[in-house]
């Protein structure tokens, strides 16, 4: 079990959970569960942070009709990706980060959906990722 796991909480262990991982809106892995080998984890990085790079891209292209008079970078919520024999949940999980869960189809896409948005706000702000700036080496 990798040191960060206690991160993902519970949701590994839930019926129908695949994969559980935990990225930086810019592709980089922070956690991922015991059935999630490194190298797949990374491509699940890369792969939400495009999908999650797409959803804000459609939010700005079709903005409410209503002004909510929140940021101009639109807050994204859940995102549910319907893959052959399951799905992709994606939550974000504090600013810069992202919670994924794979599940088959055998999950509950309720139970799921709330076990993600409680362990989300169990860890609040512990779950943010700061923007990364460029060292001196890059002025």
């Amino acid at each position: 079990m990798a040191e960060s796991d206690w991160l993902l909480g519970n949701i590994p262990q839930l019926k129908g959970v695949r994969h559980t991982v935990l990225v930086t809106s810019d592709g980089l892995v922070r956690a991922h569960c015991a059935s999630t080998d490194r190298d797949d984890a990374e491509r699940a990085a890369a792969a939400i942070s495009g999908a999650q790079s797409l959803a804000r891209a459609l939010a700005g292209q079709f903005p409410p009709e209503v002004d909510h008079g929140g940021p101009e970078d639109p807050c994204l919520g859940q995102m549910v990706i319907t893959i052959p024999g399951g799905h992709v949940f994606m939550r974000p999980a504090g600013t810069g980060s992202v919670l994924a869960v794979v599940t088959d189809m055998q999950a509950n896409p309720g139970m799921i959906a709330q076990f993600m948005q409680e362990r989300v706000q169990q860890l609040g702000r512990g779950l943010e990722t700061p923007a990364r700036t460029p060292g001196p080496e890059h002025g």
